[in-house]
């Protein structure tokens, strides 16, 4: 649980960040659980193929990241990430299919990447020698576990709302994202 790290939670840079680390992670869930469904309700075919799409770039972000030196823009890359959380539910709440597939995709990898990997290296700056282990461990119990478990409430609540069967009304579902991940981005920057 990183119990060892909770001092850090002295620290205004680190509750900041844990704090938007976690709402990043409760919104994250409305891509997760549902973007596939959304695809395929907007008529992209192999939506399973096209999504890889975000893994791809993913992986190339994480090439870059060492190029970007995020030791000394560790700030600028994280809030490109939380700007991508933006931009990626932004494009999928026009219910534009070449938006969704061109731009809202995409940015799952780069957000991922240029967020949660850059913030590793965030973790390792603000914590002790002794104690970055357990704020890992911290970080990574509200970031895989309570962010997703109150993510997925959340994103089945908004859903089940804005369901009327068959169909579902995918624009005021995705407006939920993109406006708390905009409050992320304005809180951490």
């Amino acid at each position: 649980f990183g119990l060892p790290a909770l001092g850090l939670l002295r620290d205004r840079a680190f509750v900041v960040f844990l704090l938007v680390a976690g709402g990043a992670a409760v919104l994250n869930q409305f891509y997760v659980v549902f973007a596939h469904k959304f695809l395929t309700d907007l008529g992209v075919p192999t939506p399973e193929r096209v999504m890889t799409v975000g893994q791809v770039v993913e992986v190339g972000c994480m090439f870059a990241i060492p190029l970007l030196n995020p030791r000394r823009w560790m700030k600028g890359l994280m809030l490109l990430g939380l700007g991508g959380w933006v931009l990626r539910t932004g494009a999928l709440a026009t219910l534009d299919p070449t938006l969704a597939v061109a731009v809202g995709v995409p940015m799952h990898g780069w957000s991922y990447t240029f967020f949660s990997i850059v913030a590793a290296t965030f973790i390792d700056r603000e914590a002790p020698p002794g104690l970055r282990a357990s704020a890992q461990g911290l970080v990574s119990f509200v970031t895989a576990g309570v962010g997703p478990l109150v993510g997925n409430v959340l994103v089945a609540a908004v859903v089940d709302a804005h369901r009327h069967a068959p169909d579902t009304d995918w624009r005021p579902v995705w407006v939920v994202p993109t406006v708390g991940s905009a409050a992320l981005f304005v809180v951490f920057a």
